[in-house]
């Protein structure tokens, strides 16, 4: 079950918003009695970034794009692996007709998309398969955490 957690933990620290790594970590602490202190504290730090990302989205419709776009950059800095600001920078970047800056935020966000389903796999693998063996499952987890 090591395995498995350590997995989840490395999903995690590569994609802090991934919902089902921490569903894997709950699960993984629920199992060896581990405390959830650490987990809760994590998924509330995640949280507070859903707020920033809602803050941003009022400041789009009230059309201060320059605000906006530095709340944008600040949850770069915070999550470079986080897809949605990249996502919404493009939009507003789109409204602007800045098309170099456009470019960039598209070329960020499709690497970040190529990442999250390597994941989805990972993630589907380990709950969809319980036929196959603990051990052929682990190995295979090992394989493509290694190739993230």
């Amino acid at each position: 079950m090591e395995t498995v957690r350590k997995i989840f933990e490395d999903i995690i620290v590569k994609d802090t918003l991934r919902v089902e790594a921490y569903h894997g970590v709950v699960m993984s602490n629920s199992e060896s009695g581990e405390p959830f202190d650490g987990v809760l504290k994590r998924i509330e730090a995640v949280m507070e970034k859903d707020f920033t990302l809602l803050v941003a989205q009022v400041s789009v419709t009230e059309e201060k794009y320059g605000e906006t776009i530095k709340l944008y950059e600040e949850l770069v800095k915070e999550e470079p692996r986080d897809f949605r600001p990249y996502l919404c920078q493009g939009i507003i970047y789109t409204l602007l007709k800045k098309k170099m800056r456009l470019r960039k935020s598209l070329i960020i966000l499709g690497s970040l998309f190529q990442r999250i389903i390597l994941i989805e796999n990972i993630s589907l693998m380990t709950y969809l398969q319980p036929s196959f063996s603990r051990r052929w499952r682990e190995e295979k987890l090992d394989r493509a955490a290694k190739s993230l």
